[in-house]
């Protein structure tokens, strides 16, 4: 096969490429992301279902009637992968309920293996081969049993550790109402805030971000780190004043970050401004611009909306970006350079840049082509 720019030649047939527009990407973009927030509703659901589930179970059991047990085995299991050793408390106990014998290899409800050793060393120590212990049993299910009841530190530890889990969750369902919202509605300049100053100045509010969407950043970020403290100076078995801190701390830097950003926004440097009477276009400070740049209206030819695709190792990521197409020769003014003016934003999603450009054109008074 052989390509070149426009066209594609294979087994002797001449082939046009075809240009993905930007409603196939937004089409595409929306196939992924509902894909993506179903599979990982699915995932982190089953993990929010399980660790519910112990947690309600380990609350339950503080009311199980107990027995007298005696420990069979206990020892440190270690479990080697790709990411690593993992190591797990093997604990079994015998113990008797009516007359009749049961065993179980649960101490606790829900424990799993961790990178830390510390907890498994911890349930060895505590429970040798031989020792008696109390046993905790449903008496619905006696099988059901365990040795140590009530919600203690490694169950805070999973609700802290599913906390930016369900946050991507929720982030996905959002982002596909928005993108549901947009086809249905189809806003104005692709959603971007617009204000009428007068009949004569028109302000376009173009953040790099939403608000909303950087707040959201900021508590997963934050969460992370607090999982990291937990994992590393409390060997997964943080308390519950400590997982109520957490939280409260990412809802503080998640505040904070979207304050500073309404801030930004206010400060109007990422702003398209059109005066009208002075038949002007005010550039924000974007696409490597330092401070705003205005131009005449007069000189601006076209608004094309051009895709680029960026590379690196850990693959490809596309932007949109609104481009004026200049008049050649005009003159726009004193220290102002062509080359400055063309690129307008670089916008994420294709929606918002095709809505934008298209009523970018239509107020400047350019027929669409």
């Amino acid at each position: 096969m052989l390509s070149c720019d426009r066209y594609t030649f294979a087994m002797g047939k001449k082939k046009r490429r075809t240009k993905k527009t930007p409603a196939k990407a937004a089409s595409g973009a929306m196939v992924f992301v509902t894909i993506f927030a179903l599979f990982w509703t699915a995932f982190t659901g089953l993990f929010d279902a399980k660790t519910y589930s112990d947690i309600s179970n380990q609350q339950r059991a503080v009311l199980f009637p107990t027995t007298a047990g005696q420990v069979l085995q206990s020892q440190v299991e270690r479990e080697h992968d790709a990411d690593g050793t993992t190591y797990s408390a093997d604990i079994r106990f015998a113990f008797e309920v009516e007359g009749e014998q049961f065993e179980s290899d649960s101490y606790r409800f829900g424990v799993t293996g961790h990178s830390d050793q510390s907890e498994a060393n911890r349930a060895v120590s505590k429970y040798p081969v031989g020792a008696d212990v109390t046993v905790y049993y449903d008496p619905q299910n006696p099988e059901l049993a365990i040795l140590e009841p009530g919600v203690g530190g490694t169950d805070f530890f999973m609700l802290l550790f599913l906390t930016p889990f369900n946050l991507v969750m929720l982030g996905s369902w959002w982002l596909l109402l928005q993108m549901i919202a947009v086809r249905v509605k189809k806003p104005i300049a692709g959603g971007f805030k617009i204000q009428r100053l007068s009949n004569d100045i028109v302000r376009v509010r173009i953040p790099a971000i939403t608000p909303l969407a950087a707040a959201f950043i900021a508590a997963c970020v934050a969460t992370a780190l607090s999982i990291l403290i937990a994992s590393f100076l409390m060997g997964m078995s943080p308390s519950l004043e400590f997982v109520y801190g957490a939280w409260a701390v990412s809802g503080l830097v998640a505040a904070g970050v979207c304050l500073w950003c309404m801030k930004l926004i206010k400060s109007g440097k990422r702003d398209l401004v059109i005066d009208h009477s002075n038949k002007t276009l005010a550039l924000p400070q974007t696409c490597g611009r330092s401070e705003l740049i205005s131009l005449p209206i007069a000189a601006i030819r076209d608004v094309k909306l051009k895709r680029e695709v960026k590379y690196s190792s850990e693959g490809s990521s596309e932007t949109w970006i609104p481009t004026l197409v200049l008049k050649p020769g005009f003159d726009l003014g004193d220290n102002v350079r062509a080359k400055d003016c063309k690129r307008i934003v670089e916008i994420v999603f294709a929606y918002r840049a095709d809505g934008f450009t298209d009523w970018l054109r239509d107020e400047l008074g350019i027929a669409r082509s």
